[in-house]
């Protein structure tokens, strides 16, 4: 059995997606010759530990948090918490910032006493990357930087201020100078990537895992809502991202006929109210068409979404108004475990459209027109047979689940580090 170390700020109990992520390496790649030697972060110094299972080891390092963080939360004025919180998120990308960089003589003496044949090192934060290349230079260990989201790359990120991204731009650079190759979540990303730190690239998505525990069948109690069987019942799950514009949806609510209208419910689990309601419209039809739940564990959401009709995707938008490419969204992949057909409004005319139509589970129209007569067609579909049902391709479903990407994955390793 291969060790292979494993640089993180998220993983369990950590709920967020990129937990997820490295979990299901942690459960899966030892079926394929690794064992994944996992150094991590707890927030309060009695979480620090060492835990080894069956299928991995898990290293807890409590890291104290940065000065301006502290004063971002001791500010009684917005608009100040706001200042600190930008300069503390330039900052953290700076490895002598970094309040990460106490993982650094943890991962070197798993190094010296493990003998990893190599290590992945997953960001954000990507002053990660930078303590990767300081561990490499003192080792000589072999790294693949895990890319989940673009660091200058971003298409949206760094307009304003130039100088900023031109000096991350080099720090980028300079971080994966010792790297051996990257990990993207989509071939755009890859090519945008690897065009900056002329590096190979793999492309390993996120996916969804086919083994997680079974969604629960009933709800918490701040969550008591029951779909009706006589409305087109359309379910969003987790954050709203500011990139996220809500216009088409709202034109083509306003579009639809009214009859159709009153036979459509749109819900937002988990999403901020504030975001919901922005606009006039929204506003109009909030309580009545559109809906909120509150932020729910993850169980439960999966349940709603497995009771709806369609799931609702929202593509990202650059300051242009144009769709961002290469960012599949990782929301995407839990409709898809659910087999849940999508709905699009708008699409990002890129990698989720083309994910999903290869599941075989988009629903999209590029006009307003086009969307309001699909929706009529899928609420006479739902008024006929009580449900709405696309056939999925079993084959393309079953390679985007996190048992096949772990496999994927230990291919790379094998072909970079051993």
């Amino acid at each position: 059995m291969n060790g292979v170390l494993i640089l993180t700020k998220w993983f369990p109990p950590r709920s967020d997606t990129a937990s997820l992520r490295l979990s299901s390496w942690a459960k899966y790649m030892n079926a394929h010759g690794f064992f994944p030697i996992i150094v991590t972060v707890v927030d309060e110094e009695h979480g620090q530990s060492v835990i080894e299972t069956e299928t991995c080891k898990i290293v807890n390092i409590y890291c104290r948090t940065n000065y301006l963080r502290t004063l971002s939360n001791r500010q009684p004025s917005a608009l100040r918490r706001k200042a600190f919180s930008f300069f503390d998120l330039m900052l953290e990308n700076y490895s002598f910032y970094s309040y990460l960089r106490k993982l650094v003589p943890t991962c070197i003496d798993i190094i010296e006493k493990e003998k990893p044949v190599g290590m992945i090192v997953s960001a954000p934060p990507f002053s990660l990357f930078s303590l990767a290349n300081r561990i490499s230079k003192r080792t000589g260990i072999k790294w693949i930087a895990d890319y989940r989201d673009d660091w200058t790359s971003n298409e949206e990120a760094h307009k304003v201020i130039r100088f900023r991204n031109m000096l991350q731009r080099r720090y980028e650079r300079n971080s994966l100078r010792t790297a051996s190759a990257f990990l993207s979540v989509s071939a755009y990303q890859e090519l945008k990537i690897r065009e900056i730190v002329s590096r190979r690239g793999f492309i390993i998505e996120n996916g969804y895992d086919e083994y997680d525990a079974s969604p629960k069948v009933s709800l918490p109690r701040n969550c008591d809502i029951e779909f009706s069987t006589d409305k087109l019942n359309i379910v969003y799950t987790g954050t709203l991202y500011d990139s996220q514009s809500m216009d088409f949806l709202e034109k083509v609510l306003d579009s639809l006929d009214a009859d159709c209208r009153e036979r459509v419910s749109m819900y937002f689990i988990g999403s901020d109210l504030g975001k919901i309601t922005r606009s006039k419209i929204l506003k109009k039809y909030y309580g009545v068409i559109i809906h909120s739940v509150p932020r729910i564990d993850k169980s439960s959401a999966d349940y709603l979404l497995g009771k709806s009709d369609l799931a609702l995707f929202i593509a990202y938008l650059d300051v242009s108004g144009n769709p961002i490419r290469g960012v599949p969204s990782s929301k995407l992949y839990e409709y898809i475990k659910c087999k849940k057909p999508v709905l699009m409004l708008p699409s990002d005319s890129d990698v989720a459209q083309e994910t999903l139509e290869e599941v075989g589970l988009s629903i999209s129209c590029d006009s307003v027109s086009g969307t309001c007569d699909v929706i009529e067609k899928l609420v006479i579909e739902k008024r006929k047979t009580g449900r709405v049902d696309r056939p999925v391709n079993e084959h393309s479903y079953k390679r985007f689940s996190r048992v096949a990407l772990a496999r994927r994955l230990a291919e790379v390793l094998e072909e970079i580090f051993l």
